[in-house]
């Protein structure tokens, strides 16, 4: 009798050798082996001495994952010929791999890494999704050699907020799928806090400075330049994208809060739009000031003062 022994399986090779080579198959004539696999030989035929009970471990390279082959081994021997096979199947090779993240403040882009490479160059659908949503979908074929799929982009979120993300990924051809996922947080706005001895923006140090001693000692109002309070409204615009909201135009339109340099008085409305669009988030303890009344300088320094403790709180 004679059989074959499979003495090992991986997802693309399999090893074989004939065993139990006695009776007929073991009389001390010339004996050879000559290897096929699904009915198309391999290898050279090999010879076999004579009294041993079995021959040399062949391999067959280059299978597909997971997938059942006919291994058959012609004999031959002085005075005969017979032909025996094994049906053995490779391992499987499963589509492993990791969900890799990246953020900015109002995107997050994901792709898969550390595909196992040896997953059959089936056409795969990968789709992403985030917040439960699909953004995009791509398919391909083979795994590229790094194992990694390309980055795939959700873009309009909001900073500082978490999301659920995953992809998921279906063998066309099998039918197979598998999903990763993950939770992320979008980069927060960092926002530096106001100061008084500092440039803010488009006023320099020094227009800052001298804005600060006007309002501390009643100076002229020609010191608090325009430029300044443009500075505090960009400042607060900045704290509310971090804080994931919009100017809120109750009194004015963010760009009609601003000033410009032929505006030679401070309206009601501006001053009330920017300490609405503070105090809505965080109380200045200033009431809505009416047209004609005066505007007092401690309330400049009160406003910057809880911008800066609304950053704290980001």
């Amino acid at each position: 009798m004679a059989e074959i022994e499979s003495t090992d399986q991986t997802t693309t090779t399999i090893t074989v050798r004939v065993i139990e080579l006695s009776g007929s198959y073991n009389k001390p004539t010339l004996r050879t082996v000559r290897w096929n696999i699904d009915g198309k030989y391999k290898g050279s035929t090999e010879t076999i001495p004579n009294g041993d009970t079995e021959s040399s471990e062949f391999t067959f390279t280059g299978l597909t994952p997971g997938t059942s082959y006919r291994i058959g081994a012609y004999l031959t021997w002085s005075g005969g010929s017979n032909s025996i096979f094994l049906d053995v199947e490779t391992a499987d090779a499963p589509f492993d791999g990791d969900i890799d993240t990246k953020c900015t403040t109002d995107s997050i882009s994901a792709r898969l890494v550390g595909i196992n490479t040896d997953y059959p160059n089936n056409k795969k659908r990968v789709t992403f999704y985030v917040a439960g949503s699909q953004v995009s979908s791509f398919t391909f074929a083979g795994v590229p050699s790094s194992g990694t799929t390309k980055w795939m982009t959700k873009t309009g979120l909001k900073p500082g907020t978490r999301y659920s993300v995953s992809i998921e990924v279906e063998d066309l051809v099998t039918g197979w799928s598998n999903s990763w996922s993950t939770r992320v947080t979008t980069d927060k706005i960092v926002v530096a806090a106001w100061n008084w001895n500092a440039s803010n923006g488009d006023a320099s140090a020094a227009l800052t400075k001298a804005a600060k001693y006007a309002v501390d000692h009643k100076g002229s109002l020609s010191d608090f330049s325009y430029k300044v309070w443009n500075d505090m409204c960009k400042k607060v615009l900045d704290i509310e994208n971090a804080a994931g909201l919009q100017w809120n135009p109750k009194y004015a339109e963010y760009l009609d809060t601003k000033m410009s340099s032929t505006d030679k008085v401070l309206t009601a409305d501006r001053f009330n739009s920017l300490r609405y669009n503070i105090g809505r988030s965080y109380s200045t303890g200033i009431d809505e000031v009416k047209s004609g009344w005066p505007v007092l300088g401690s309330y400049f320094v009160t406003l910057t003062d809880c911008m800066n403790a609304w950053i704290n709180e980001l």
